[in-house]
């Protein structure tokens, strides 16, 4: 993802009060309020999540706090790639199933000492790494492209 402020001015209005006096402001937020440019897409999106409504007299100064969740239909995660590792797909919910999958016809469970030392290969090395420990090349070679092919559906 890409960083971002802690704070971002979203909306304000200037209010002249006499001492003592209230007045009741409104500011909406729309979506685009929310939104970001986002240039792996190439277009302002919105993150799914919680985002914090603050209302201040200035970023120091916060007097109202509050939160609101939206649910975005932009995909805005990187897609991972053969350099990212298995780690990362097994934590991807995008490809977590195929690579589960995957682990599970190996016989390799989150107790299995193998485990760790799969998860931190990239899977561009999957079918050497599996070499080591007797997978046939051609099945490593074919767990290897099931998950590839299944980044290159969610560029699509």
């Amino acid at each position: 993802m890409l960083v971002r402020p802690a704070k971002e001015l979203k909306g304000f209005a200037r209010v002249a009060l006499a001492p003592g006096e209230t007045k009741t402001v409104n500011i909406t937020l729309d979506e685009r309020a929310f939104a970001y440019f986002v240039p792996h897409v190439g277009r302002f999106c919105v993150e799914s999540g919680e985002f914090k409504i603050l209302a201040a007299a200035s970023s120091a100064d916060i007097r109202l706090e509050s939160s609101v969740y939206f649910q975005s239909a932009d995909e805005i995660r990187y897609p991972l790639t053969m350099e990212s590792t298995m780690e990362e797909f097994w934590n991807d919910d995008r490809y977590s199933d195929t690579v589960r999958q995957i682990y599970e016809q190996l016989q390799i469970t989150e107790d299995s000492p193998l485990f760790p030392v799969l998860s931190s290969m990239r899977l561009k090395v999957l079918p050497g790494v599996l070499s080591y420990v007797q997978v046939p090349i051609e099945q490593s070679i074919e767990f290897q492209q099931r998950i590839l092919s299944q980044t290159n559906e969610q560029e699509r």
